[in-house]
């Protein structure tokens, strides 16, 4: 099957799931203590959100029902998993409710995490979910109601405009942290994603994009590398520099591997995210992105219970359990409620038609 027939038809992409193993690895390094620049994965995951739910909301756009058939499938996608992650931190008692417990619930995470950084416990991951959401109360709007060539133009001002507004936000901040988890310093990376997906309606864009793609993601990575020398340019320095260079060249960097890999079947980068483990991986990863500050509290707690501090030594153990526990909630609990899901979504879809 061609890449355009891929896109019009919404049929799933393994390499692509492999990106997303990959995504949340160097979530899970950062966080287990092995990999400081790992949290440039959420920029990741940020870039393919934006390619795919662009993709599935321009399919649907001229649909008669479009908005319910979208928040559905949404719902008993992102839902299930997140009912265990609030039960976890209810009974690990992590997280500082009354500050913070009504911010969570109203996906604002990233709020909650802007304004009590330290008290959100295991659900400080949620900032980025909570971004996701934001931008997607908004853009089905977008999609909606603009056709191709205004969704890109709007797009194009969104590029220009985010490094331009982390810059000038940047001495109004006493941290990087405001720039990093709040929505409106992080709407280029969903946004490149959405682009991402336009281009590849066009016949003549998706050849340009499987020459251009592989040097933008060597080229953005290298200069990212070679900048880092730079005493200012890295995440918790909270200099102008890189809060408007650095996110984006991140994001530049994602979206060209994102589009190497997709148009680029037989690449040998594309042959190793397309393996048969990188792509159970990647099947899992909400989950595994969900719970795996649970389970790095958790084996840290029996660390101290015995006496053992080597959390990084301790890591590879966390990572088995993570996902063995991942893998049973999707197959038994999550994967029944999106087939719900998406079959209610049909027959909405059915029933406004008829």
């Amino acid at each position: 099957m061609t890449s355009a027939a891929v896109l019009q038809t919404g049929t799933r992409v393994p390499r692509l799931d492999g990106i997303r193993a990959l995504a949340f690895a160097m979530v899970f390094a950062t966080h287990a203590g092995l990999f400081g620049i790992g949290w440039a994965g959420v920029q990741l995951f940020f870039v393919l959100s934006g390619l795919f739910i662009t993709g599935i909301l321009r399919r649907s756009r001229d649909a008669s029902s479009y908005w319910p058939p979208f928040y559905l499938r949404r719902a008993t996608r992102i839902l299930p998993p997140l009912l265990i992650a609030f039960i976890c931190a209810a009974m690990m008692s992590s997280v500082s409710w009354r500050k913070v417990g009504l911010l969570e619930l109203l996906f604002l995470a990233n709020v909650a995490e802007t304004l009590y950084r330290g008290h959100t416990g295991t659900l400080g991951v949620l900032w980025s979910l909570a971004v996701e959401e934001q931008f997607y109360f908004v853009w089905p709007l977008a999609v909606r109601f603009l056709n191709r060539t205004q969704l890109i133009k709007l797009l194009i001002v969104i590029f220009i405009a985010e490094p331009v507004l982390r810059g000038f936000a940047t001495p109004l901040v006493s941290s990087f942290w405001p720039i990093f988890f709040l929505t409106p310093f992080q709407l280029d990376g969903l946004a490149m994603g959405s682009f991402l997906a336009l281009l590849l309606e066009d016949d003549r864009s998706m050849a340009r994009l499987k020459i251009w793609s592989g040097p933008v993601f060597v080229a953005t990575t290298l200069l990212f590398a070679v900048l880092t020398f730079a005493p200012s340019f890295h995440r918790e320095a909270n200099s102008i520099i890189f809060n408007s260079v650095g996110y984006t060249l991140i994001n530049l960097s994602g979206t060209g591997l994102i589009a190497y890999v997709f148009l680029n079947e037989h690449a040998r980068p594309s042959k190793v995210l397309g393996t048969s483990f990188a792509v159970f991986l990647g099947s899992i990863s909400y989950g595994l992105y969900v719970f795996h500050p649970i389970a790095l509290d958790l084996v840290n707690r029996c660390g101290i219970a015995i006496h053992f501090h080597r959390n990084r030594i301790l890591a590879p153990f966390t990572l088995l359990i993570l996902i063995f526990f991942s893998w049973l909630s999707f197959r038994f609990y999550e994967q029944p409620i999106i087939v719900w899901g998406r079959r209610k979504a049909r027959m909405v879809q059915l029933k406004r038609i008829n």
